[in-house]
């Protein structure tokens, strides 16, 4: 069986609509072999996913920080107050 479904694209195409589940028990069937092999991942996956939208606002926040502040230290870093030299030394100890 598996010589023929190689030979022929046509025999293997009609044997996979044959396999393909009808129904819903057979889909849920399906889904439930499907997902017994994955379930680690898909885990690890929804609690990325559940890490990064309680995230979102704290970055929505820097992004917009970052927006705003960027233009103002360049513009302070090119054109900002001007430092005077000290009449006199400034000693640390």
């Amino acid at each position: 069986m598996l010589k023929a479904r190689r030979l022929s694209p046509a025999f293997d195409a009609e044997c996979a609509a044959n396999e393909r589940p009808v129904g819903f028990w057979q889909c849920a069937g399906y889904a439930a072999g499907w997902l017994r092999a994955r379930w680690v991942s898909i885990l690890l996956s929804a609690s990325l996913l559940w890490v990064f939208v309680k995230l979102l606002p704290l970055i929505i926040a820097a992004i917009k920080f970052l927006a705003v502040m960027l233009p103002v230290w360049l513009l302070l870093a090119l054109f900002g107050w001007f430092r005077r030299p000290r009449r006199y030394p400034r000693y640390r100890f």
